[in-house]
């Protein structure tokens, strides 16, 4: 009798012993951490950039993390989101301009940004969080300039566009034309040195805007100024030098056409 008391009794403290090491080994397992690497940090507006996010639990033998991370601004302004692979990881890539993502109003604009990247949590993990810094530095952008028409006014157009080499826009471009995408601000339109006036750029294509401007004058030296903005460089054209062979047309009209010999005719031009 004495025996199987004994035995009764270990087997409890045996039983009791068991679910509370499982208890403690799933609760230290739950910490996990999310850490990033960017793919270029500085980058420059408009580039293609990518983030690696690795969540992996700090205890040796832990079960790898499943689930999604995903990236966003202050303000919960989505950018990208990615699901966890066999080795816990995910790649997000970011456009750094706007419109890809329908609630991003300004994608990662030049500066410092400030992201979010956070981990939805599985039945082995609770949710989680980091932040990363992402510098972006200003793109650079070509100034081009054209004169149009033969007869004043003349039309006057400068054309600023992002450089290839910052936007490698033959491996990221933007489906339209949004909001903060395009060079924005205003050309200065210069004969030599003196001043024609001054014109508001408007988007006229992937990451490029136009400016026009009418004269009465044909510059002999055409040169257009951009002085950039928050995300784009500012940049000056090349010198347009005209050679003054620009055509002009007269109307002209008589007071009488056929007149009679001797009599006063007017012509008007």
């Amino acid at each position: 009798m004495f025996r199987t008391t004994t035995f009764a009794a270990a087997v409890l403290i045996s039983a009791a012993l068991v679910p509370l090491q499982s208890q403690s080994a799933t609760a230290t397992a739950t910490a996990v951490t999310v850490a990033v690497t960017s793919s270029s940090n500085p980058s420059v507006y408009a580039a293609p950039l990518s983030f690696t996010v690795t969540v992996a639990s700090a205890v040796a033998g832990a079960p790898v993390a499943t689930g999604t991370v995903s990236a966003s601004l202050p303000g919960s302004y989505l950018l990208g989101s990615g699901a966890l692979d066999a080795t816990g990881r995910a790649v997000i890539a970011v456009p750094q301009s706007p419109g890809l993502f329908a609630s991003t109003p300004l994608g990662l604009g030049a500066g410092s940004n400030t992201i979010t990247f956070s981990y939805s949590g599985d039945t082995h993990y609770a949710q989680s969080q980091s932040t990363f810094t992402q510098f972006i530095d200003k793109a650079n952008t070509t100034t081009t300039t054209a004169l149009a028409g033969n007869v004043q006014p003349l039309q006057l157009t400068a054309t600023v566009s992002i450089d290839e080499p910052s936007a490698n826009t033959a491996g990221f471009s933007l489906p339209a034309i949004v909001p903060g995408s395009t060079p924005s601000g205003s050309v200065q339109f210069f004969n030599g040195t003196t001043l024609l006036g001054t014109a508001t750029l408007a988007p006229s294509g992937l990451f490029t805007a136009t400016a026009s401007l009418a004269v009465a004058v044909t510059p002999a030296s055409l040169t257009a100024i951009y002085s950039g903005d928050a995300n784009y460089n500012g940049s000056t054209s090349v010198s347009n030098s005209n050679s003054g062979t620009f055509t002009a047309t007269m109307a002209v009209s008589s007071s009488a056409n056929p007149a009679y010999f001797a009599d006063p005719v007017t012509l008007a031009i």
